[in-house]
């Protein structure tokens, strides 16, 4: 089972109070439509960072992975109170924890804090924590994932393109920070009631360049590996061991750190069932995502059961390149 390095309890609405986000004005209008004067931000955040996992020498037995692909971006949809089943959805992490959360950028990270606007408090408060390195989701050259549970998503933020509301190009990463006042509030939902969610916040490696080597699977395996672990861990710690984990993942590094997709997903899906996860859900964002999750499970039929040696040497086998960054 996954070792926890650091573990804490936050009452939300206390650190909203004594630590507040800190906005640039285009996200501080954000927060003006999510989060009210007033608003009582409810629940305790359950934050806990990670030691990095060894790989197990052979596939756990007992659980079946289903793997679902979704068309969209996170839509972070309830699970119809089903008490049976904790749902986590992947934070694609820089090293430093929500670094830029609250910068005029609006990246998958950013966009995750702020419709979950307690996080950049999180941040603020950990910055004060004794635990110096309490924010790094890589330390000293190895992973060490974030989870966090319990927290409150008090909007959405629509990025994608609508040229009938002022976003022909979409608000996706530096657009956003270009937008007028009014395109930023038609762009924002606010939720009554907000809803909950969980996140694992783990970073995957960048500036590479040509064939992945060895030590880049291993590591993008090993981060994948100890974050669903610790997913998993929290879940049974919090809901109870009869409980099932659900992730929610898509391209994970592929964006600005320009890893590669098909390598992406192959071992975060054998990542997923190293860790004896029940469900993983890849969202796609769009047809073409959807045509590299169909090439996925159709290279790693006949794999999925390898033991972990024999399955990174299948992946290198198959000389899969680095892509370039997309710039946002």
């Amino acid at each position: 089972m996954a070792t926890p390095i650091v573990q804490r309890t936050y009452a939300a609405d206390e650190i909203v109070t004594s630590n507040p986000p800190i906005w640039s004005p285009v996200k501080q209008l954000v927060f003006n439509i999510s989060t009210p004067a007033g608003t009582k931000h409810r629940g305790e955040l359950q934050f806990t960072r990670w030691y990095v996992e060894d790989l197990p020498e052979s596939i756990p037995s007992g659980t079946d992975l289903t793997i679902t692909g979704k068309e969209n971006v996170y839509d972070y949809v309830p699970l119809s109170h089903d008490e049976a089943v904790m749902a986590w959805h992947v934070n694609f992490s820089d090293p430093e924890l929500f670094v830029a959360y609250g910068s005029p950028l609006m990246a998958q990270d950013e966009i995750q804090v702020a419709e979950h606007p307690v996080l950049g408090a999180l941040r603020e408060k950990l910055l004060t924590d004794p635990f110096e390195s309490i924010t790094r989701t890589v330390e000293a050259g190895e992973p060490s994932p974030i989870t966090i549970a319990n927290i409150e998503r008090r909007c959405v933020i629509m990025t994608d393109t609508d040229p009938d509301r002022g976003r022909p190009n979409g608000l996706y990463g530096n657009k956003f920070a270009e937008a007028g006042p009014q395109v930023i509030r038609d762009a924002v939902i606010p939720l009554e009631p907000p809803t909950l969610s969980h996140l694992i916040a783990m970073t995957a490696p960048y500036d590479g360049f040509g064939v992945y080597e060895r030590a880049e699977i291993e590591y993008i395996l090993q981060t994948a590996y100890t974050g669903f672990n610790a997913a998993r861990a929290e879940t049974l710690r919090l809901k109870g061991s009869d409980s099932q984990v659900r992730i929610h993942t898509g391209f994970w590094g592929c964006g600005a750190f320009g890893g590669n997709r098909l390598l992406m997903l192959l071992l975060q899906i054998y990542a997923a069932k190293l860790a004896k996860i029940n469900s993983l859900v890849i969202h796609t964002v769009d047809q073409a995502g959807s045509e590299w999750l169909e090439e996925t499970q159709t290279r790693i039929t006949g794999h999925l059961e390898s033991a972990p040696e024999e399955y990174i040497q299948w992946i290198l086998s198959l000389n899969l390149r680095w892509g370039e960054s997309d710039g946002n």
